[in-house]
């Protein structure tokens, strides 16, 4: 990190100037079925939750929402969540997310409320301007309409499935993720048809060998690349066993992920 503030200067720049502004925040009572249609609709996994008075009291996921045992965002909400202040270091960012794991942090004014929210995409594409590198600018919206633009993830890992879909989210690919080879065949049958697919190995119900042969069974879906996303130490082997297009290796860089994800997917 010491690294990162003597070559960048990152501790002369604060979150404000990175973060994106445009946030959704929900409320500790709105309904679970009234959250899974927002959250779907605007493409994201996340959202921190807001008292009357728009100060944070928690956050809320994608994960949460599966695992339900209530009926309203209070009820399966994570009643806290990391925050920075909008005149936080850049630096701090890069530490507090480096040191939870986590990809996101919300930005909180001095009352509390919320700023907007910084990603480790922030970071990462500031880090990369200030080494001198060119950092194509484009948004959500100009990218998630087409289907050249969609990626299916599955991996039988909440944590894994929600922190990938919601990295690629940001940088503007509509997303869908499945929990096992026969989700992502239902996705497919509901005419999500994507650009790639991510693909774990080790799955329950149906696993990366049977999902890739069915696949490769069904002339709609035969040429649809795939990469193999796994965290064993034969991952490369397996992947060209399975005549995967390129293999992932857990954990991934950001950058291999990203750089991965935009050889097959149009911009």
């Amino acid at each position: 990190m010491a690294a990162l503030r003597r070559r960048t200067g990152s501790d002369d720049v604060t979150v404000s100037s990175v973060m994106s502004r445009d946030v959704l925040c929900v409320a500790p009572d709105m309904s679970l079925a009234a959250l899974a249609e927002l959250m779907i609709g605007k493409h994201v996994r996340s959202a921190p939750v807001c008292d009357e008075r728009g100060r944070v009291i928690g956050v809320v996921s994608m994960s949460d929402l599966a695992r339900g045992g209530g009926t309203t965002v209070g009820d399966v909400m994570m009643p806290f969540a990391f925050t920075l202040a909008a005149s936080a270091s850049l630096a701090r960012a890069a530490a507090l997310m480096a040191y939870e794991g986590i990809g996101r942090v919300v930005v909180v004014e001095p009352d509390g409320t919320v700023a907007g929210v910084v990603s480790a995409v922030d970071v990462m594409r500031w880090l990369a301007r200030a080494e001198g590198y060119v950092v194509p600018g484009y948004t959500q919206d100009e990218r998630v309409e087409s289907a050249a633009n969609r990626v299916l993830v599955v991996d039988d890992d909440p944590d894994i499935r929600d922190q990938l879909a919601e990295i690629l989210a940001e940088e503007g690919y509509e997303v869908i993720t499945a929990a096992n080879g026969r989700e992502a065949l239902e996705r497919l049958r509901d005419g999500g048809r994507p650009a790639l697919i991510l693909m774990d190995l080790l799955m329950p119900v149906m696993d990366g060998w049977a999902l890739r042969a069915e696949l490769e069974r069904d002339p709609r879906t035969r040429e649809i690349p795939v990469v193999l996303l796994s965290g064993q130490g034969n991952a490369r082997e397996e992947a060209t066993r399975l005549d995967a297009h390129a293999c992932l290796v857990k954990p991934v860089p950001y950058p291999t992920l990203l750089g991965t994800v935009q050889k097959f997917c149009a911009a």
